[in-house]
C-alpha cells in the first residue's frame, strides 16, 4: 500500500523524503479493468497497447446583438482557409454547422425537480460564442464549432433527449449573462475587465489586434468580452442548478475556455477564468439563499496545459484546492512558465492548498493518470472533504488529440465517476480539446458518468483503493511523486 502521509510541502523548512521512499514496491497489485466504454458513436481513440489498469476497482432572457453577417464565423470559415495547427481541417473538410440556437433546446427542459428524486439529474448548459472567432485564421482550431460539434454529437446519439438531463437555459438573463460585474471583478481586477471592454466595445480591428498581442495566443472581436461573459454566466447557471437541487451535477460546454486567464491578463485563448468565477459565485449563493453552505470548494484540472491563471487567482486561499495535472517539462510546455511544478504548493498562509501533478514526459496515458488521481489526488480530496467539486475538464489529453498523450475516454469516465464518489456536487467545464471526433466522445464518457451518479460511498472507495505502479508506470511516476514532498499533510484549516 502507499503511504500517503508525506503528500505536500508542508511548510518552507520541511526537510523530508520524497514520496516514492515510502512506497512499499513490493506490495503492489495490478488489476486490469473489466469494465468497458461503450461509446456512442464511433469507438473511442486509444491505443491498442494500453493496458487500461485502475487503482480503484469500480463498476463499472435577451441575447445581445447578433454579430454583423460579415463578421460571423460561418462567413468566415466559407474561405476554407486551412490552419497549420489543426490537423484535422483540410479544404475538402465538410464543416459542421448547427444553425439552432440554444433556444431550441427549451422543449427539452424538465419540469422543475423537487428536491427528492429517485433518479440522478445531470444539467448541461452550452455556449459556442460564435461572435468570438479568429479573423485572421478562420480554422483555428479554438473556435465556435468545437461547442456545437459536441452539442450536435449528445444530441443524435440520444444522450441528450435521455431521462436525468436537464438542459439549461437561462429565460431570465440579462443580455445573455446571469453573473454581473461584481461577479467577474471578484476574479478580475478592474482595470483589466474595463481594458477589455474598451478595446471590444466597438474598437477598431486594429486596436484590437494590438491589444490581442499583448497576450500570449489570443484574438479578439468586437463580441469576445460578452462572449466570455456568457461563458461563465452558463457554467455559472449549471452550479446554481446544482447548489438548488434542480440537478445532482453538471457539465458546461462553453468556449471561450478560461483556465490561462490571470486576474489581469488574459492568455491561452482564455480572456475570463470561468471556474474561479464560478467558484466565487458558489459562495455568493451559499451566503444569500442556501441552506447548506458552500465554504471549501476544490478545483481539478485535467487539462493537458497547466491552469496558471486559476492557481493564481487561489494561491493564497486556503479554502480553495487548486490541483492541476498537466504537461511541464520544467517549464518549457504551455504556458511555459516556471511555476507548474511541484514546488508550489499554495501561499504562506495556504500551504498546501495548490497541488501540480507536473509530466516533464509526452505519450503519457490512462495507466499514468489513474496512478495519479488514485495515489495522490484522490487521498489530498478525501483530506480536504470539499463541499463542491469544479473541473476544469480539458481533453487536449485524450489518445489522437493534440497534446501528445493518450488518455482514453473511458479513463476520463472513471475519473468523473470517482470524483462523483468523493463528492456528489460535481460540476464540469470544458477547457481545451481540439480535434472534435475524439472531443466529442470524452465529453459523452464524463456525462455518462455524470448520468449514473455515485456507484460508492467513500468508505467503500478506501476499502477497494489498491496501488500500482505497473512497468513504465513506476520510472514515470516516481518521478512526480519524488518531487512532492511534504509534511505530515495539507495544513488547510477546517
Amino acid at each position: 500500500m502507499v503511504v500517503l502521509e508525506s503528500m505536500i510541502l508542508n511548510s518552507a523548512e520541511t526537510n523530508l523524503a520524497p514520496v516514492h521512499s515510502c512506497l512499499d514496491l513490493k506490495s503492489l497489485n495490478v488489476s486490469p479493468r473489466n469494465d468497458s466504454y461503450s461509446s456512442p458513436g464511433d469507438d473511442p481513440p486509444c491505443s491498442a497497447d494500453l493496458k487500461r489498469f485502475k487503482c480503484v476497482d469500480g463498476a463499472t432572457g435577451v441575447s445581445p446583438p447578433p454579430p454583423p453577417p460579415e463578421a460571423t464565423v460561418k462567413a468566415a470559415t466559407s474561405r476554407k482557409k486551412t490552419a497549420l495547427d489543426d490537423p484535422i481541417a483540410g479544404d475538402d473538410e465538410e464543416f459542421l454547422f448547427i444553425d439552432e440556437d440554444d433556444r431550441d433546446f427549451e422543449s427539452l427542459l424538465d419540469q422543475p425537480t423537487q428536491p427528492k428524486r429517485a433518479t440522478v439529474t445531470t444539467a448541461i448548459a452550452f455556449e459556442s460564442s460564435d461572435g468570438h472567432f479568429d479573423v485572421t485564421n478562420s480554422l483555428h482550431k479554438e473556435r465556435p464549432l468545437r461547442v456545437t460539434a459536441i452539442k450536435d454529437f449528445l444530441k443524435k446519439s440520444g444522450i441528450l433527449t435521455s431521462s436525468g438531463i436537464l438542459v439549461i437555459v437561462d429565460r431570465d438573463r440579462d443580455n445573455g449573462v446571469v453573473i454581473d460585474d461584481k461577479d467577474v471583478n471578484s476574479v478580475h481586477q478592474e482595470f483589466y475587465v474595463q481594458r477589455i471592454l474598451n478595446c471590444c466595445g466597438g474598437g477598431s480591428a486594429a486596436k484590437m489586434s494590438i491589444e490581442a498581442s499583448q497576450y500570449k495566443s489570443i484574438y479578439l472581436t468586437d463580441y469576445s468580452f460578452v462572449s466570455a461573459k456568457r461563458a461563465a454566466s452558463s457554467l455559472c447557471s449549471v452550479t446554481r442548478a446544482v447548489l438548488e437541487n434542480q440537478a445532482d451535477n453538471g457539465f458546461a460546454v462553453i468556449r471561450p475556455p478560461g483556465h490561462h486567464a490571470e486576474p489581469s491578463c488574459a492568455g491561452g485563448y482564455c480572456v475570463l477564468n470561468n471556474v474561479a468565477i464560478a467558484a466565487n459565485y458558489a459562495r455568493k449563493l451559499s451566503a444569500s439563499s442556501l441552506q447548506s453552505k458552500i465554504k471549501k470548494i476544490a478545483i481539478v484540472d485535467w487539462d493537458v496545459h497547466h491552469g496558471n491563471g486559476t492557481q493564481k487567482i487561489f494561491y493564497e486561499d486556503k479554502n480553495t484546492l487548486y490541483i492541476s495535472v498537466h504537461r511541464f517539462h520544467n517549464g518549457g510546455f504551455f504556458p511555459f512558465l516556471p511555476d507548474g511544478g511541484a514546488q508550489n504548493v499554495g501561499g504562506s498562509a495556504s500551504r498546501g492548498s495548490n497541488v501540480n501533478i507536473a509530466w516533464n514526459e509526452k505519450h503519457l496515458g490512462d495507466d499514468e493518470y489513474y496512478a495519479a488521481f488514485d495515489c495522490v489526488v484522490f487521498p489530498i480530496l478525501k483530506e480536504f472533504a470539499p463541499d463542491l467539486i469544479l473541473v476544469s475538464a480539458g481533453f487536449d489529453a485524450a489518445a489522437g488529440d493534440m497534446g501528445e498523450t493518450l488518455v482514453t475516454p473511458q479513463c476520463f469516465r472513471d475519473l468523473t465517476a470517482d470524483l462523483l464518489n468523493v463528492q456528489s456536487r460535481v460540476v464540469m467545464a470544458l477547457e481545451g480539446g481540439y480535434v472534435r471526433s475524439v472531443l466529442a466522445d470524452c465529453v459523452a464518457a464524463c456525462v455518462q458518468a455524470l448520468k449514473v451518479g455515485p456507484t460508492k460511498t467513500l468508505e467503500e472507495v478506501e476499502t477497494a483503493n489498491k496501488s500500482f505502479l505497473n512497468g513504465d508506470v513506476k520510472g514515470k511516476f516516481a518521478e512526480v511523486l519524488g518531487s512532492i514532498r511534504g509534511g505530515a499533510r495539507a495544513s488547510i484549516e477546517r
